[in-house]
């Protein structure tokens, strides 16, 4: 049946289709060079350094196009399903490769997730030396009940730096992580109310409660409420809705709008809570070329030697990058990294120690900070005179000039590299090129100084 979906996808689209677009394999002659489709530029850049003249290479993402929502069209469907090797990031970054696995059959298509062999993270959370202003505001608390929330963000409970998903206005950035049947998960919150008074769960006064939403499908899930946590187990496989409750004194204050929550028959390893960006550590870079380099000797044998020599040049030059980025945290004045962009740099930071601090609390660059969180950002930058702010190369700056207009700060460009403007593209830059970018804009930013 799949293939039959598949061959109807193929009857649909005009040939003419084929005959046009941007990429120059599309009017050669049929080649017969293993075909490898690759999701984001780092590893696009990496695969067409180490299969050089062996492999053809292709990008599937257009300049310029956001990952995070990206979906193929139906004829890239085919064009992927007829290629030799797919190469990912994971389902967090590219959550329509499982769909497509799913819903075609491809007998001789490899499927690369380069996410397997790094050590992954959730949220990046540093320790930040400016303290918190509003650490102990709920002492003063005048007894008015503030029911507007700013805040609500849910966690893995007693997890170190795992949030799953977080209320904007009236709807959800994020879900809930997947749960097996019989399997139990806990949850656990971050509340702060519109006075910016942080709502801290003791059991007594705050509570977290979870109840299923109005009109959700009953069975599926058993909830418990645990006073600083919930617990949800799974019962039946299906999918049904929870809200979440801040409770202050035993009455409900404020609940959250209904968000999906999935019970599946066995739940292993959920990707989707991982922050995707691995790349932007260079160590976790030389990974991902370690693992292409095996994958394409495996494709093809007889080019051991050329893939070796290729990759071995590539992981030399990311060393490099380790080393300027290990020189720069040894001589710059400071490690604090403000970033009025998406966020996507907490492997960096816990890499070379820097404290890093976004208002976007996702990982998707379509993710909306709270006003609390711009305000937070504000308020730290004037009181500690940081002058210099971070923002991303092809991300809307409103958020970053916001911030820079109220703190003077001077706006600092970054690639977070998961693509490249056209530009950049039709200029021939490499990964290699973007890290070497960063690093530069890193060192003002940093106040780097080699007298230091």
């Amino acid at each position: 049946m799949k293939k039959i979906i598949l061959i109807l996808l193929a009857l649909l689209i005009p040939l003419s289709i084929f005959a046009c677009g941007g990429n120059d394999s599309d009017n050669d002659e049929p080649s017969d060079k293993p075909l490898v489709m690759t999701s984001l530029f780092p590893q696009y850049d990496m695969a067409r350094h180490i299969g050089g003249d062996y492999v053809d290479v292709e990008f599937l993402l257009p300049p310029g196009v956001d990952p995070h929502g990206f979906e193929p069209t139906a004829r890239k469907i085919i064009e992927i399903m007829n290629a030799d090797m797919l190469i990912y990031t994971g389902d967090s970054m590219e959550p329509w490769v499982p769909r497509l696995i799913a819903d075609y059959d491809a007998e001789q298509l490899k499927i690369l997730d380069l996410s397997e062999n790094v050590e992954r993270i959730g949220l990046f959370q540093s320790d930040q030396d400016f303290g918190d202003a509003d650490e102990d505001a709920d002492d003063d608390f005048d007894g008015e009940i503030e029911t507007g929330i700013d805040t609500f963000e849910i966690y893995g409970y007693q997890t170190d730096a795992s949030m799953f998903a977080y209320v904007h206005d009236d709807h959800w950035h994020g879900s809930l992580p997947n749960v097996g049947v019989d399997q139990v998960i806990a949850l656990s919150a971050d509340i702060i109310d519109f006075n910016q008074l942080a709502r801290p769960l003791d059991a007594a006064e705050n509570e977290l409660g979870i109840a299923l939403a109005e009109g959700a499908p009953e069975g599926v899930v058993a909830l418990e409420n645990h006073g600083d946590h919930v617990r949800i187990q799974g019962l039946n496989t299906g999918i049904t809705m929870v809200e979440f409750h801040w409770i202050y004194e035993g009455q409900v204050r404020y609940k959250t709008p209904p968000i999906n929550i999935q019970v599946r028959e066995t739940v292993e390893d959920d990707d989707s809570f991982y922050d995707p960006h691995i790349w932007l550590d260079p160590l976790n870079a030389i990974q991902m070329v370690r693992d292409i380099r095996d994958a394409f000797i495996a494709m093809a044998p007889e080019h051991e030697t050329t893939f070796k020599a290729n990759a071995q040049d590539y992981i030399d030059r990311l060393n490099d990058i380790h080393r300027d980025y290990l020189d720069l945290a040894e001589h710059r004045r400071t490690n604090v990294m403000m970033h009025g962009g998406h966020n996507a740099f907490g492997y960096f930071a816990k890499r070379y120690d820097v404290q890093y601090l976004t208002p976007y609390r996702g990982f998707s660059s379509d993710a909306e900070p709270t006003s609390g969180a711009i305000a937070n950002m504000i308020n730290l930058m004037n009181e500690h005179n940081i002058n210099h702010l971070f923002t991303e190369i092809g991300i809307a700056p409103n958020v970053a000039q916001a911030i820079s207009e109220e703190t003077n700060a001077e706006v600092l460009t970054l690639y977070s590299a998961h693509n490249a403007p056209a530009d950049d593209l039709n200029a021939g830059i490499t990964f290699i090129d973007m890290l070497h970018h960063n690093l530069e804009q890193f060192k003002i930013g940093m106040q780097y100084d080699q007298t230091d």
